[in-house]
This record gives C-alpha cells, sequence and structure tokens, in this order.
C-alpha cells in the first residue's frame, strides 16, 4: 500500500517560491461528495478533502465517521502529522454534533474528545520534532502567534497610512503575501479545520485590510485569485462592505484580471448557488458566500455581457428557493453599486427580469415569509429607482391586474404597506394607462382602522407620490405630529418622515411643509 504524503505547513515547511498550487480547493463545489464512508477516500492516498466539504456542507454526522475510518489507517501507517490533524477535525466536528440543534446531538453527547496533548506526549522524540509544527497548529500555538504577528503587522501599516508615509523600508512588504499565502495552502491542501474558528477568519481579514492599505492606488485595489476566495469564504458580510469602503464612504473598486472575472462568474458564484438553492430552510450553509460573491462583483467593471450572465444567474436563483431578506439587500446592492460605477454596462434586460420575477413571487405567493417583508415590508426602492433611471418600462397589463388581485386581499395595514413600496415602485416605471390603474387602487386603499398618525403619514406619502392632492390641512397636521419625537433620544421614524418631507418640499416644491422639515431637523440634530 502506498503511503500518503505526509500533511504540509506553512512558512517552517514550506520554502519560499513553492510550485504548490490550489486550484480545485477553491472552486466552493461541496457537491462532488458521495454519501459513502469510504476509508481509501483518505487512506490511500487522496486528499482529506471530502470530510472538509462535508463540513461546510453541515453534514456532521457523516465527515466524522469518515474521518474515524481514515484514523486507523493513518495510525497503522504511523502517519503522525495527519493523525494529528484528524484528531483536531474530528474534535471541531464533534462539538458541533453534540452542541448545535441536530438529530445526532443525543447519540454524540457522551462522546469525548480526542486528547491530542496526551497522544503527542506519547510520541518518540524524533517523531515529536517531526511533528511539531503540526502540533502547535492544532494546540492554536502557531494561530495565536500568526495572530499577533499579523495584527502588529496591521497596525505598523495602519500607523504609517495615518501619518502619510507612502515608501516602508523594512523586510515586511512581502511577508503577509507570504504568510497568507502558506496558511491557506496549508488549510486547503489538508482540510485543516482550524478556518472554522473565528481567530483564523480574523488573520485572514487583517491579511486583505493589509493589502487595502498598502495596494490601494486611486481607489482601486489589485487582488488574486486567492485572495478572491478568502473574502467570500472567510470575512463576514458586515465586514466585506466596511473594508471596501473608504473613508469618504465610496466603496472600493476592485482591478481582477479577466481569468479571474470568469471565474468568479462561472466558477465561484454558479457553484454557490448551485447549492445555495438545493438548501431552502433558514440556515442555509453558504448564504453568506452567495452574498460576498455578489458585493466583490459589484465592484468589478464587468461587461455588459458579464453583467447579464451575473443577472441571469441571480435570477434564476431567485426563482429556484425561497430567500432571507439578505438575499435581496444583496441584489439590490449588486444593481446600484453596478450602475453607479458604469451604467453603461448595466444589462436592462437582466434588472426587468429580476422585476418579473418578483412580480411572479408575489402573484403566485411562491415565496417565503421573509421574502414579503423584504418586498412588501421593507420595499426594494432602490432597485426600481435604478430601473427609472435605465428607463426600464413594465407593460404587463394582466400581471399589475393579477397582482392587484392578489394585495387587494393583504390585511389593511399591509396593503397600505405595499401601496408605498411594491406597488409605487412598479408606478414609478410603468406607462400611463398603468399608473391610472395602479393609482386608483391605492387611493382607493381602506383606512377607517388606521389610527391618526398612520393615517396622516399615508396621505403624506400619496401627496408626494403625486397620487393625490395636497390637502390645505395636512402640513399642519404633521407640525402637530412631529412634536411627539421631542421626547425620544432617537427615533428611525423621525428620520423617515424627515426624508419624505425632504423630498416634497426639495423635490416636489410644496413649500407649504418647510415649517414642518426644519422643526423635524432640529429635533434629529438633538439626537446627536
Amino acid at each position: 500500500m502506498k503511503k500518503r504524503e505526509h500533511a504540509l505547513l506553512t512558512s517552517e515547511i514550506l520554502p519560499n517560491g513553492s510550485s504548490i498550487k490550489i486550484d480545485k480547493e477553491i472552486d466552493f463545489n461541496y457537491t462532488d461528495i458521495n454519501s459513502t464512508n469510504q476509508v481509501s477516500s483518505i487512506g490511500r492516498g487522496t486528499d482529506k478533502t471530502k470530510p472538509y466539504k462535508l463540513y461546510q456542507m453541515k453534514r456532521f454526522d457523516e465527515a466524522f465517521g469518515i474521518i474515524e475510518d481514515a484514523l486507523g489507517e493513518e495510525i497503522k501507517q504511523k502517519d503522525y502529522a495527519n493523525v494529528l490533524i484528524s484528531l483536531f477535525n474530528q474534535n471541531i466536528i464533534l462539538n458541533r454534533l453534540k452542541y448545535d440543534l441536530s438529530r445526532e446531538k443525543d447519540i454524540y453527547s457522551k462522546v469525548e474528545e480526542n486528547k491530542i496533548h496526551d497522544l503527542y506526549d506519547n510520541l518518540p522524540k524524533n517523531i515529536k520534532k517531526t511533528v511539531s509544527v503540526i502540533y502547535d497548529l492544532v494546540t492554536f500555538n502557531y494561530l495565536l502567534n500568526l495572530h499577533y504577528t499579523v495584527s502588529s503587522l496591521h497596525s505598523k501599516y495602519n500607523d504609517n497610512k495615518k501619518r502619510n508615509i507612502t515608501l516602508l523600508i523594512d523586510g515586511d512588504l512581502n511577508k503577509t503575501e507570504y504568510l497568507f499565502e502558506n496558511l491557506l495552502i496549508f488549510t486547503l491542501k489538508n482540510g485543516c479545520l482550524i478556518d472554522a474558528y473565528k481567530e483564523f477568519k480574523d488573520v485572514i481579514r487583517k491579511f486583505i485590510e493589509i493589502k487595502i492599505i498598502k495596494g490601494l492606488e486611486n481607489n482601486e485595489l489589485k487582488l488574486t485569485r486567492l485572495e478572491l476566495y478568502s473574502c467570500i469564504r472567510y470575512i463576514e458580510n458586515k465586514n466585506l462592505y466596511f473594508i471596501f469602503t473608504t473613508n469618504d464612504k465610496t466603496p472600493t473598486k476592485l482591478s481582477v484580471n479577466s481569468k479571474d472575472i470568469d471565474w468568479l462568474i462561472n466558477t465561484a458564484l454558479q457553484n454557490l448557488v448551485k447549492i445555495y438553492t438545493s438548501h431552502p430552510g433558514a440556515f442555509n450553509p453558504v448564504e453568506s458566500e452567495v452574498i460576498n460573491t455578489l458585493k466583490i462583483l459589484s465592484l468589478i467593471d464587468v461587461s455588459l455581457e458579464q453583467d447579464s450572465d451575473i443577472l441571469t444567474i441571480v435570477n434564476d436563483t431567485l426563482n429556484a428557493s425561497f430567500h432571507n431578506i439578505s438575499f435581496y439587500d444583496a441584489l439590490c446592492d449588486y444593481i446600484v453599486y453596478r450602475y453607479n460605477f458604469n451604467k453603461e454596462n448595466s444589462s436592462k434586460n437582466g434588472i426587468g427580469s429580476i422585476i418579473n420575477s418578483i412580480i411572479d413571487k408575489l402573484i403566485s405567493k411562491n415565496l417565503g415569509g421573509y421574502e414579503r417583508i423584504a418586498i412588501v415590508n421593507r420595499g426594494l426602492s432602490n432597485l426600481f429607482s435604478v430601473a427609472q433611471l435605465l428607463e426600464i418600462t413594465f407593460e404587463d397589463k394582466d400581471k399589475i391586474e393579477e397582482l392587484l388581485t392578489v394585495i387587494a386581499t393583504y390585511p389593511s395595514a399591509e396593503r397600505a404597506r405595499a401601496a408605498e413600496t411594491i406597488l409605487y415602485d412598479l408606478f414609478r416605471i410603468t406607462n400611463r394607462d398603468i399608473k391610472d390603474r395602479i393609482a386608483t387602487f391605492i387611493k382607493d386603499t381602506p383606512t377607517t382602522d388606521f389610527n391618526e398618525e398612520k393615517k396622516i403619514k399615508y396621505d403624506l406619502f400619496l401627496v408626494a407620490a403625486g397620487i393625490s392632492d395636497l390637502d390645505a390641512n395636512l402640513p399642519h397636521k404633521i407640525e402637530k405630529l412631529i412634536e411627539k419625537y421631542k421626547k425620544y433620544s432617537f427615533d428611525s421614524e423621525a428620520i423617515t418622515l424627515r426624508d419624505q418631507l425632504n423630498f416634497v418640499v426639495k423635490t416636489k416644491n410644496l413649500n407649504e411643509f418647510s415649517i414642518a422639515l426644519t422643526k423635524l431637523e432640529e429635533i434629529i440634530n438633538n439626537y446627536k
């Protein structure tokens, strides 16, 4: 039996200029695994990625069993480097099986963790020396030291940036890239689940932030495929948005070569949405990665054809599954960012298809609860604003009638909210006949069970939308209403009302609301 290669570790084992490369390890193809446990899948020279991928898919019981079988073969071969990694991985998986909400929780509740320290202590001295670096990794010593090193470098570059020092004369210029690449190569080649830990992800985030500090030129950043993968895989959605936003609140442009753009669209995004749509539940294993991929693509100057391809993938995804609010946020952000970067390369047909699919979901009622919140309660105004700017029109009168029939069945409060969101958004991009039909429906929305405040706000919406004429008493009612916001230290409704008043005064030129706007702005300023 051919003995498998020993595990490889970072800078202590991987030399500079190493020829070891990764390709399939970063393609997000977690579906190329079968469900049978075979010792040969690991023990006879193949890689450890099968249990690693099963872990990413939250198939913890299968991953645990495969490692259990593989351990016997690795011990038999005295492959202690891989034994240490397998024991470490198994402990991580066991923790999920014991403490996550899973069917296997009771089965594993009394299973003890592997005692990695005891195994290492009992190894002969020569073997200890050989696997000491692996041992440092699986006992977190290596990761903690690396975290300290990277944090120090991060602080150093950040301080130099604040002091406007553009030239760093030291040996650290290439150190971060070297550490970053070797850490990723080791983790992915050996299927090591050290990357499940927050500390690992924090290290990766700091690597990327250092790259931004060092490499940002004219608000443009060059990223390699491995760095793109790391951003998608390891950085939280909110953090990715933050680190790719400059101090003046503008998005960072990403410079990516044509092969890597193709990889992002046709490998990363395609593989991720394949998994995403096959897991329609609330806890999708790759939702964060899908959102991050769209974020990154929104920051790249893709061509019109590529934008069309991306929106086709997104539209197919939209139709294939239920979604959380975050998916709709990512979709809208992608379309808005793309328009702001280069409106000439925004696919009008692609955006039109997305709008069609959203309407179809509402008509068919083939949508989850969070989707209804995203579309009806929160609204997708940014998406429709881009559609309006691109002069995309919706002219399917029959489909509008179907939609109105469905919304007419909503409770009055939700019907009114739908009028303010999806119906008004459609009103903005339709022809005159459909505008009139939507306007009539919106004006006929029952408001008899609304309290006084809600009725006033709805009337203001009708005026702002150009659906109803101004009632002479409405400005005074608004002035009286906003007095209540004085007693709060903060109120998001006050912000929303301020924006609406700002629109009617400065865009619609309805100066009757100027007094209310001034009073509300004073109240909001006191919040600060």
